[in-house]
Parts: C-alpha cells; sequence; structure tokens
C-alpha cells in the first residue's frame, strides 16, 4: 500500500469567459467553471441560465447583478 503521507487536494477549473448576453446586447464578463459553462450551453445561453438558477445555487453577487439588469430590460422591452 502507499506511504503517501500527503493527501491530494483538487481544485475548481476556473476560466475568466466573456459571454454575449442576447437580452442586453453585450458582453458580461464572469468567472466560472468549466461545469458551469457546460451547464449555460445546455440551458441555451447566459440569460436564460441566469434567469432559471436560483441565487442560493448562484452564489455570486455578479450572477444576482447580471439577473436584475436582465430581468430590468426584458421588462422595459416587453411590458405585457
Amino acid at each position: 500500500f502507499s506511504h503517501r503521507k500527503t493527501r491530494r487536494t483538487f481544485k475548481p477549473n476556473a476560466q475568466r469567459k466573456r459571454l454575449w448576453s442576447e437580452t442586453l446586447g453585450c458582453w458580461l464578463r464572469f468567472n466560472l467553471t468549466t461545469h458551469a459553462l457546460r451547464c449555460i450551453d445546455r440551458a441555451g445561453g447566459i440569460d436564460a441560465y441566469l434567469l432559471k438558477t436560483p441565487d442560493a445555487k448562484l452564489g455570486s453577487i455578479a450572477g444576482a447583478n447580471a439577473r436584475r439588469m436582465i430581468e430590468a430590460a426584458r421588462a422595459s422591452r416587453d411590458p405585457s
């Protein structure tokens, strides 16, 4: 058996990315993990991902701010 005394620590694969927001019509910059990037692709873009993901799971002030901006833009564009 192994005599290794130090345990391996796993770190998240974090990437700094710019994502295009269809609603806002501009780039949004985030620090994301590769898992979050796959989730965003699966959801259909950053707008859909932010709108459907609860705050507790987002765990990001930048994500919550971007969601508020997207909600405000959608409310002003489509009043119904």
